[in-house]
């Protein structure tokens, strides 16, 4: 079969990951990777052939600075930029190539009319857009949702020590919409502290609050020397908590008494991920990641309840 043409649109942290995972790829991949610093592009570039370790790849890796137009349509595009050019490097990617699938880091964008301008771009195009919140497709967190899909009201924690909550609030509220099922979900109280903006990168700590449905959620996060989470789910008559660092739940059930038993709770890294997201693409024509349409509802309502805006500002997450 002809090779899956792949675009990776910046190779920082995450945009590596994405690489080294599809090396693991069983489908044949031309895979380009754009990435204006050329540190970045030699990290990337051994971190994928630490995964090959010395087996010759059925892919083709092509690294380069800048977009370039390609003759073929390109079967997927991962946009691992910073949030507050990501809208622009998209409108570049769609003026010089046809993408069929999209994948994009989060927080998507810095500004709320970049999620209108680009969804219309998205139909105009017909491109197929997904935000990689990828809790949703973790086996153990859909296993999760089967386990509470019976629970009328129940409250989803997070907290912890510099988790880098701006970033990562859209994560959990994902979560949150996808346990429970939810196409409404708000923030309805913010309480953040030490708020700052570090070299235009959005900072804060404090307590959020919020509800989809009869579900309440409440994320918190404090400064600190540690990084660390945990996540509890309160429902009627059983309670879970996890450690995603320690890769282990409890669960504690009212008719034991709340007696704590641990399981194993599997959290697999982006570099395990990707390839798996590639084959749902190419075999069932989506994958099972939320869909930008979904992420734009949930991004919309994060901004909302921060309390303060970005817009109009140079700022992102």
């Amino acid at each position: 079969m002809d090779k899956i043409h792949v675009i990776i649109i910046g190779a920082g942290n995450i945009g590596a990951r994405h690489l080294q995972a599809l090396a693991l790829s069983n489908y044949p991949l031309n895979i380009e990777v754009v990435e204006p610093h050329e540190k970045a592009m030699l990290r990337a570039i051994m971190l994928y052939h630490d995964v090959l370790n010395g087996h010759q790849a059925k892919h083709v890796v092509k690294m380069s600075h800048q977009i370039s137009s390609n003759k073929e349509e390109v079967d997927l595009a991962i946009i691992a930029t910073r949030s507050d050019i990501r809208a622009t490097v998209i409108e570049d990617l769609l003026s010089k190539n046809q993408v069929k699938n999209m994948i994009l880091e989060k927080v998507v964008f810095s500004k709320k009319e970049e999620f209108t301008r680009i969804g219309k771009l998205f139909e105009s195009k017909k491109v197929n857009a997904w935000v990689n919140c990828s809790r949703r497709i973790y086996p153990a967190y859909i296993d999760l949702k089967e386990r509470i899909s019976k629970s009328k009201s129940a409250e989803l924690t997070v907290e912890g020590m510099n988790w880098n909550m701006a970033a990562n609030t859209i994560h959990f509220m994902d979560l949150f919409a996808f346990l429970f099922d939810l196409d409404v979900v708000k923030l309805e109280e913010s309480n953040l502290i030490d708020q700052d903006i570090e070299d235009n990168f959005i900072v804060f700590f404090g307590t959020l609050e919020g509800k989809g449905g009869e579900h309440l959620f409440e994320f918190s996060c404090i400064d600190g020397e540690e990084t660390n989470h945990t996540i509890d789910i309160v429902c009627e008559d059983v309670i879970y908590g996890i450690d995603e660092e320690k890769k282990t739940m409890s669960i504690s059930k009212e008719a034991d008494g709340w007696a704590s038993d641990d399981f194993d709770f599997d959290v697999p890294f982006q570099s395990q991920l990707t390839n798996l997201i590639l084959t749902d693409l190419i075999e069932n024509n989506t994958c099972g990641l939320t869909t930008f349409k979904e992420s734009t509802k949930l991004h919309l309502a994060y901004f909302d309840g921060l309390g303060f805006s970005v817009e109009d500002k140079n700022y992102y997450f």
